[in-house]
């Protein structure tokens, strides 16, 4: 049903609320970090509000299109919800890190070198990925 919902984008234009409740969805229940991102900062109070009222940890934070990002070129702040409580945590804009051109087989090649350690991961996409491991109790 909510693929069904969700395909409605196409028609109307826009997103519904189908794309929120996506994000809300806990799958593992309660064994996961959900990453919910918002482009709206209106929105943000509200959906403190629906992740509060679980126990599943969560990490709330500005997104880009309605995913995920840790910009490798801007300041990342995301609010962590663990327990019972929020938590803001930042990091600084990052230094300046050679990026791949943007398309696919270049972005491929500059993620294989990256993994392989032969070039730097910007500051803010390594500090997401250890403040996922904190929310999730690993870190």
């Amino acid at each position: 049903g909510l693929a069904a919902l969700i395909a409605t984008r196409r028609r109307l234009g826009v997103r519904g609320p189908a794309h929120t409740v996506a994000k809300l969805i806990d799958p593992f229940e309660g064994q996961s970090v959900r990453v919910v991102p918002l482009t709206h900062p209106p929105y943000f109070p509200n959906m403190r509000d629906c992740l509060a009222d679980s126990t599943t940890p969560a990490l709330l934070m500005r997104g880009s299109e309605g995913e995920p990002t840790a910009g490798p070129k801007r300041p990342l702040n995301v609010e962590c919800w663990r327990g019972s409580a929020w938590e803001e945590w930042s990091e600084p804009r990052p230094d300046e890190v050679p990026l791949p051109e943007i398309d696919a087989a270049s972005t491929a090649r500059w993620t294989e070198a990256a993994l392989a350690g032969k070039r730097a991961i910007p500051t803010t996409i390594l500090k997401l990925v250890d403040w996922l491991a904190l929310a999730s109790g690993q870190g």
